[in-house]
């Protein structure tokens, strides 16, 4: 596995902790070059870093806008350090569980079909979300249902979501 350009010294680009290691894990995680760039098909994914981000470039831009960067230079009379904070972890989780509450609703009131694509997109990798899921709503489109999800590992339920169908009022 090769190593990338010079960075960090004098007329060099900065040594970018965050962005540089995270492309370098992901492409070691998934048996590559650490300076590959491109972009990793679905039919190629053999781990979950490559069905979380089709790139390192993608996992990289992850992993800054979460714990920010930190620039590295050794050079003379230049700034040696310059960092950018990261936003955390709290504001993607709120924009992922939004995302997937929104899916799954649409699929349980029958607003969206049950493809494949929409099954995926309100699911995960650790918790798929079938066909049968909807069944409840399509039988009786009036009632509210207690949906209790939990990954395929554990034995309870990790939460309990009230979810409305059609016609009935949240």
């Amino acid at each position: 596995m090769g190593g990338g350009d010079n960075a960090g010294g004098s007329g060099q680009p900065p040594v970018r902790v965050v962005s540089d290691v995270t492309r370098a894990g992901y492409n070691l995680v998934n048996g590559r070059d650490v300076i590959d760039s491109a972009a990793i098909s679905s039919s190629d994914c053999g781990s979950l870093s490559c069905q979380t981000w089709a790139s390192p470039d993608d996992a990289a831009a992850w992993a800054v806008r979460v714990l920010g960067e930190q620039e590295q230079r050794t050079c003379e009379h230049c700034t040696k350090t310059q960092t950018v904070p990261g936003v955390g972890l709290s504001p993607l989780i709120q924009e992922e569980y939004d995302a997937k509450l929104q899916a799954l609703q649409d699929l349980l009131r029958g607003t969206v079909p049950t493809s494949f694509e929409n099954l995926q997109a309100a699911g995960s990798a650790s918790l798929p979300v079938t066909r049968g899921s909807s069944k409840p709503c399509a039988t009786n489109p009036t009632r509210m249902y207690w949906l209790a999800v939990w990954p395929r590992k554990w034995r309870w339920p990790a939460c309990w979501k009230k979810l409305c169908c059609c016609s009935a009022p949240c």
